[in-house]
């Protein structure tokens, strides 16, 4: 089994909250409805990278295939 790489992964996340928030702020004159979903989206990715560290431990060449069977 092969390990992903997590150091793309919070470059990534950062990288798509910036776009959320640069869309919403181009969005929120003529399209509030659709600035709002940006909002949403956001907040997914910052919950979505509170767990990066759990991920990372996951990835971890400390954790062998028979951890992962256990698991």
């Amino acid at each position: 089994m092969s390990r992903p790489d997590i150091s793309t992964i919070p470059v990534m996340v950062a990288g798509w909250i910036q776009s959320t928030f640069s869309l919403g702020k181009k969005l929120i004159e003529d399209y509030p409805e659709t600035a709002d979903v940006t909002v949403e989206l956001r907040e997914e990715l910052n919950s979505f990278s509170r767990n990066l560290p759990l991920i990372r431990c996951f990835t971890s060449e400390a954790v062998i295939d028979e951890d992962w069977e256990l698991i």
